[in-house]
């Protein structure tokens, strides 16, 4: 594949799913909700398969008579996450490894997520220094995944047509992203999603370790 490659996603709700764990932040979260009165915290992992999107984690997540308040309380995570998002966060096993080879050979590498765009910047290149010529993320001037904009905006800037262009994700909205931008995609078995739900979503490719990803682009 010629090296106008794109790395395209950071999971949905956060970053972490497929390129970086940080499931250990709910203990965090969950000592926070505390302090504010909250009992019966349903744990994050128990629902997270099922949904999208920090706003709809967080509803599921409370108890029944606290539903009526997320907005508050979501902007109460997000105070929380951003001074925390740095906290237990790792690139998965292999990860590492993977980005620094395609960085070396000379891919350039993209990341596009539904993550707020300040909490994505500062894991990425606290994670991977120097290493993504671009990092996208949400923001209230465009919308968010599956809409293909900021993939299309990542192509645009670093030159990448269709045919060069890869979107690498864990869960069915990164594989929809890359339908509608008309690009392939891999699916990372991973995540919180897994294979059924990539291969009924129509990825491209799917791999069970980051080492995978490179037998795909020889």
């Amino acid at each position: 594949m010629n090296k106008n490659y794109v790395m395209l996603k950071l999971s949905d709700s956060e970053l972490h799913w497929y390129v970086a764990n940080t499931c250990r932040q709910e203990k965090k979260i969950k000592q926070r909700l505390d302090s504010m009165g909250i009992e019966n915290f349903i744990p994050f992992q128990q629902i997270a398969r099922k949904i999208h999107g920090v706003d709809k984690l967080i509803e599921r997540a409370l108890p029944e008579k606290y539903k009526k308040d997320v907005r508050k309380y979501r902007a109460r995570f997000d105070e929380i996450y951003k001074e925390n998002c740095l906290k237990h966060t790792k690139p998965y096993s292999g990860m590492k490894e993977l980005i620094d080879e395609l960085y070396h050979q000379g891919y350039k590498l993209a990341v596009v997520t539904n993550k707020p765009k300040v909490n994505a910047v500062t894991i990425v290149n606290h994670l991977f220094p120097n290493k993504f010529m671009y990092v996208f993320g949400n923001t209230v001037y465009q919308p968010k995944k599956p809409h293909p904009c900021l993939v299309q905006l990542a192509m645009q800037l670093m030159e990448s047509n269709k045919n060069e262009t890869l979107m690498i994700g864990d869960s069915n909205v990164d594989i929809e992203t890359a339908i509608n931008a008309k690009i392939k995609s891999i699916g990372c078995e991973w995540g919180f999603r897994g294979k059924e739900e990539l291969v009924q979503a129509g990825a491209t490719y799917t791999v069970s370790k980051p080492s995978d990803i490179k037998d795909i682009l020889k």
